[in-house]
């Protein structure tokens, strides 16, 4: 029994955290090489295509298609399916900025899929360009600026902040030749007030 003449495949594709995507480019090619191509609307049905496979030279339900949507900063993704019976069907793909690697040999013709789990934070969210891994460099003090000095008497004080508010406090003692730190995370102008009432330690016990 010949296959209707119009059967729809709705295409939706979904950033990391299932928002819908306009603007990403969606192919589908059947199992004979029939390709169509279009791209995923930016209003109206946001984020969506709509393929009739009638568009195809030859179709059968139960014929295999692959299906690749692909935006730029988000990532590639492609996946297989099967034409099903009825009038239509929807598929979702759900892109990642690391969910489609090649890998080439140094034979051009010859491609190794490779499969990566995506890193998450402790809050159980992906990992993204946008909310990368936090990571502490060489210099774990580089964003702090000096705000002020009291310089008059020993020991001395110096206080530090950052963008954020975070803070700590050096106290050098000139007679004894030591360095003792303090910090946290709010209220340094408080704590630069009371900077000699509170108690210093080693660097690597504070940091």
């Amino acid at each position: 029994m010949p296959p209707p003449s119009i059967h729809l495949v709705v295409v939706k594709v979904q950033d990391l955290y299932e928002n819908l995507l306009g603007g990403a480019t969606v192919t589908l090619t059947h199992a004979d090489g029939g390709t169509l191509s279009d791209t995923t609307a930016s209003t109206g049905d946001v984020g969506q295509v709509t393929f009739n496979l009638s568009d195809l030279d030859e179709w059968a339900t139960g014929d295999s298609i692959t299906l690749v949507a692909s935006k730029t900063g988000e990532g590639t993704k492609t996946q297989t399916g099967t034409i099903s019976s009825g009038g239509g069907q929807t598929e979702t793909i759900q892109l990642a900025e690391t969910s489609d690697f090649d890998f080439e040999r140094t034979d051009p013709d010859t491609r190794y899929g490779l499969s990566f789990n995506m890193l998450v934070h402790y809050d159980g969210e992906k990992v993204t360009r946008s909310r990368p891994l936090p990571v502490i460099g060489a210099d774990q003090l580089g964003d702090y600026q000096v705000s002020d000095g009291d310089d008059a008497s020993d020991p001395q004080y110096y206080g530090f902040t950052d963008r954020d508010g975070k803070w700590y406090i050096q106290k050098i003692n000139v007679a004894d030749g030591t360095y003792r730190f303090i910090r946290g995370d709010s209220d340094y102008v408080t704590n630069w007030e009371n900077r000699a009432t509170l108690t210093f330690d080693y660097y690597f016990n504070i940091f």
